[in-house]
């Protein structure tokens, strides 16, 4: 089933929040959040580490998350992905490049919230170069871009660092089938941080795209697994 933009004008963002605070109690998560998100629409950009993240982000506002196309068709994570009303687009397409901007712009426009991961894949705690093409539908529209820098602190009471990161981390060749069933073993408590900063507005989206970076950037640095 793919949803459009009339589809999601007609039947909204369906509101997680407490379904995903409810989901992250149960697996032990603590959450700090520091810093709030702006009144209207904006576009969120995230550093991206697993898929917890967007469990983590949709208990901030109701969203559209954009997506890439091989997760529709992933059993699990495209059933969830497909409930969440995603935009799904084909990165790799310069084809349908504008297609995926202007189905952006279209949720933007009628006041959607919409996070996508300007990385464009999951790492392993250092953060890869951002791409700059999608935040078009912002930069077209004047619409606040907002960087949120996710952290994960703590699993099973220590401090997250390269010989337990994989707990939480998703990346690579991982298996969703084989990570989640780990998680759900292995993990009884995590501590994250999400850090909401200050929004960004321009015209030039790789401007924005780089300042954005810099500021979660700045945020991580000194707690990148080592």
């Amino acid at each position: 089933m793919r949803f459009t933009i009339k589809g999601l004008i007609a039947s909204g963002v369906p509101d997680f929040r407490s379904e995903c605070r409810s989901l992250l109690d149960c697996l032990g998560f603590e959450l700090e959040i520091e810093g709030s998100l702006p009144d209207g629409p904006c576009l969120i950009v995230a550093n991206h580490l697993s898929y917890l993240d967007i469990v983590i982000l949709c208990t901030l506002r109701p969203a559209i998350f954009v997506t890439s196309f091989e997760v529709r068709d992933q059993p699990a994570t495209g059933f969830f992905a497909r409930l969440g009303r995603s935009i799904f687009v084909e990165r790799r397409n310069y084809s349908t490049l504008l297609k995926d901007i202007g189905a952006i712009k279209d949720a933007l426009r009628v006041g959607h919230t919409v996070g996508l991961f300007p990385e464009g894949t999951t790492s392993s705690g250092k953060m890869l170069p951002w791409k700059s093409s999608l935040l078009e539908a912002a930069s077209a529209l004047s619409v606040p871009v907002l960087p949120v820098a996710l952290e994960y602190l703590e699993v099973n009471r220590k401090k997250i660092c390269y010989s337990n990161h994989d707990l939480l981390y998703y990346y690579g060749s991982m298996s969703f089938n084989s990570h989640l069933p780990r998680l759900l073993q292995e993990v009884d408590q995590a501590k994250v941080k999400v850090t909401v900063l200050s929004p960004i507005v321009g015209t030039n989206r790789k401007k924005i795209t780089d300042s954005a970076r810099l500021a979660v950037l700045e945020v991580l640095l000194d707690r990148i697994p080592t």
